[in-house]
């Protein structure tokens, strides 16, 4: 299912692996969460973000991201040229303690998965330092 606005479309992959690409045009269609506009907000190429905006960003992160198959997805969208991972795990350092506790639930979330847990390992050791001192703080996510 082709997503109209979108010019990565032209990109995507036939067969299974198309699958994958499918799942945030489901979100914003079920949603009406864009959580590849939320990440292109955080590279910079939107407008200048507030503090609120900020905090729903991750928030829907926290919220919408469980799968493995939707924490893949949302990785194709973060690469390595653009920042990686380290866009989003820069929320580790906001003054809001609400991004900064779904910045690690995301985080922890990723650890769970063998396929998205080796782009924890590409993080830069600031970085990984600073997730690890916080993230027993932060409780267990205690869905299921």
């Amino acid at each position: 299912m082709p997503c109209s606005h979108c010019s990565l479309d032209l990109m995507r992959p036939s067969g299974a692996s198309a699958v994958v690409f499918a799942v945030f045009d489901v979100y914003v269609e079920k949603t009406g969460v864009d959580l590849k506009r939320h990440i292109r907000s955080l590279q910079g190429d939107m407008v200048v973000l507030d503090d609120t905006l900020v905090e729903k960003i991750y928030s829907d992160f926290a919220t919408l991201l469980n799968t493995e198959l939707e924490l893949q997805e949302f990785l194709s969208f973060l690469p390595v040229l653009r920042g990686g991972l380290q866009t989003i795990a820069q929320g580790i350092f906001h003054p809001s303690i609400s991004v900064k506790h779904n910045t690690v639930v995301l985080l922890k979330r990723l650890e769970e998965f063998p396929s998205t847990a080796s782009s924890m390992r590409r993080l830069n050791a600031f970085l990984l330092m600073s997730y690890q001192r916080i993230h027993d703080v932060v409780k267990p996510d205690t869905r299921g």
